[in-house]
């Protein structure tokens, strides 16, 4: 028995030096953009943005997020406006409430699992994307009402 628990002690210590010891990839910038790209260009998404109908909703707001930021992403469009890049603390300052926040960015080589809020109107999107010949493109997407 106690052969048994030293040997499994042992083999979960191995598993987690190798999962500590492997070097994440970081993503180039161009790629994260032609990602948030395909993201907010999603046909099912633009229904919420309501720009026929507010005005104000003129001009993408995006929270930043790791390398997303408003130097990163400078002259990246929306509605032919550049977009808005804020931390959190505009947010709250600003009282900002319409605007896109990402969720979740899980990046493993060829996929990438996206998950940005909405929270205006309440929507959470869930992206798959997988990158095939040098080029990102969603495998599916999902995107949740509350």
């Amino acid at each position: 028995m106690k052969i048994k628990s030293i040997i499994l002690s042992l083999g979960l210590l191995i598993l987690s030096w190798n999962a500590l010891a492997q070097k994440r990839e970081a993503m180039p910038i161009n790629e994260i953009k032609e990602i948030i790209r395909l993201a907010v260009d999603l046909p099912e998404l633009q229904q919420y943005f309501h720009r026929g109908a507010d005005t104000t909703r003129t001009i993408l707001t995006l929270q930043e997020f790791g390398l997303i930021t408003a130097d990163s992403f400078e002259g990246f469009e929306k509605f032919g406006h550049k977009i808005r890049i804020v931390n959190e603390e505009t947010i709250e300052k600003e009282k900002i409430k319409d605007y896109l926040a990402i969720g979740d960015w899980t990046y493993g080589g060829k996929n990438l699992r996206l998950q940005i809020e909405y929270p205006k109107e309440e929507l959470m999107i869930n992206f798959r994307f997988q990158k095939d010949n040098g080029k990102w493109k969603i495998i599916n997407s999902m995107i949740m009402e509350n």
